[in-house]
């Protein structure tokens, strides 16, 4: 549903252009992409929590007052690998597939892909600057060093960037920010007894439970290889005997 919705807009940005260059790409690139949880501090902001007939369930100390999971591990220090094609559409804009294929965070991990759109704020043969919009979907997964509890989640999530970008012929160099508010769907915890537990998603109840807030942002580079040659404009001079 969510990449159903973006690809109209992105595929329409600009299909004028597009056309005239026989339905080709102005520019294009794929390559590795890696980036890092800058915020917050210990990820996610908050843990979900447990209804009231699953947390009866739990030993003492897996919960906190408020039914919320305290036994995992927030994540710090974390390097997500994956790979980002993108292509132009024209001078102004791009689209673009991510994926980020996993994590290498203590007792973390998550998988996601998104489809985007960038604006390009400035664009000149070299360098370029670009603010964009993405959506996707993912998975993510949370573990302790101490025990075997983990969390399971399928995730929903929004992105948005900026950053800069440096062309070469044949390959380009792209570091910037992003902000991902992501938003969690169904949720299994594992408990340290091996009891494991369904959670609501982002619309859980006072009494089943559910919620989390697993909003991040950080920085990301990124290598592309492709062609960062812009085309060349032809000549509208006819010529003609002397």
């Amino acid at each position: 549903m969510l990449l159903s919705t973006l690809l109209p807009l992105v595929l329409g940005l600009g299909a004028p252009d597009a056309q005239a260059a026989n339905n080709g790409p102005m520019m294009w690139g794929v390559g590795p992409t890696f980036s890092t949880i800058a915020f917050p501090g210990g990820h996610p902001l908050k843990w979900p929590k447990l209804s009231e007939a699953d947390a009866a369930l739990m030993p003492a100390g897996e919960l906190d007052d408020n039914r919320k999971i305290q036994t995992l591990d927030e994540v710090r220090g974390d390097m997500a690998v994956g790979a980002r094609g993108v292509f132009y559409f024209n001078k102004d804009w791009r689209g673009g597939l991510r994926t980020h294929l996993f994590s290498a965070g203590a007792n973390y991990n998550a998988l996601d892909f998104t489809l985007e759109a960038d604006k390009m704020l400035f664009n000149q043969s070299r360098l370029g600057a670009y603010g964009g919009l993405g959506l996707g979907f993912g998975k993510m997964k949370f573990g302790a060093e101490d025990s075997d509890a983990e969390l399971k989640l399928s995730t929903y999530l929004l992105r948005g960037q900026l950053g800069g970008i440096y062309r070469l012929k044949k390959a380009a160099i792209e570091v910037g920010l992003f902000v991902q508010p992501t938003f969690p769907g169904l949720q299994e915890y594992t408990a340290t007894n091996g009891t494991v537990s369904e959670i609501e998603g982002l619309f859980g109840s006072k009494d089943s439970g559910g919620g989390g807030t697993f909003w991040h942002g950080g920085l990301e580079a990124t290598v592309y290889f492709g062609d960062f040659q812009p085309p060349k404009k032809k000549s509208n001079k006819k010529g003609g005997k002397k």
